[in-house]
């Protein structure tokens, strides 16, 4: 055989080696970019997943949800009847302070506390100086911040109490005028006593004359 055959038969074998083993290599190189592209992916899938599940899990936990309201438990009142007007708050944040002012002549009621449910409740009183009209309660959380109009049904009227008079009629009374009807009733009867005692007595004494004569 030729010498120089041989030698080229090598040259060429292992220039074939280095080629395969370079490709190889590329496959090689190739295969642990998608492995880790695939686990890159993978691992982001995972944290979505994770967080998608602590969230979905912060909304539910002890029957809690996101979208806090309030509302009255009176729309009609009369002041005056002790009465008192009470604020339902509830899905607030556990432990958020919760503030609230009533108007239309505004004043602050005591901030409360959510409980571990998010709820907690208002109250005051409606004597008989509040303030007659619409009014409407505006609430705010430390965390949730002011309510919008459609989470805040607190809305209410307060009317004064009817004025009735005693009196007769079937139950109808008649509006108060600052006179006694009774005075001059009794009065009138008094004079007619007087002046039939007084007649009565002057017809005795003219008998008693007549009878001396």
């Amino acid at each position: 055989m030729d010498a120089d055959a041989t030698d080229a038969d090598a040259t060429d074998a292992d220039a074939t080696d280095v080629a395969d083993a370079d490709a190889d290599a590329d496959a090689d190189a190739a295969d642990v970019a998608d492995a880790d592209a695939a686990d890159a992916t993978d691992a982001a899938d995972a944290a979505d997943a994770t967080d998608a599940d602590a969230t979905d899990s912060d909304a539910t936990d002890g029957g809690v949800t996101t979208l806090a309201r309030a509302d009255v438990s009176l729309t009609q009142i009369v002041r005056g009847t002790g009465v008192t007007q009470t604020v339902i708050l509830s899905g607030f944040q556990p432990g958020e302070t919760i503030s609230a002012t009533v108007n239309s002549t505004p004043f602050d009621l005591t901030p409360v506390i959510a409980d571990a449910s998010g709820s907690a409740r208002m109250t005051f009183a409606v004597g008989a100086d509040f303030q007659l009209g619409a009014h409407r309660v505006e609430v705010r959380g430390s965390v949730s911040g002011e309510l919008p109009a459609e989470r805040e049904n607190t809305a209410f009227t307060v009317t004064a109490q009817p004025v009735v008079a005693s009196g007769g009629g079937g139950g109808k009374s008649l509006p108060a005028t600052g006179m006694d009807l009774n005075g001059p009733l009794t009065g009138g009867i008094a004079a007619a006593l007087i002046l039939a005692g007084a007649a009565l007595w002057t017809l005795r004494r003219r008998s008693a004359s007549g009878e001396q004569r």
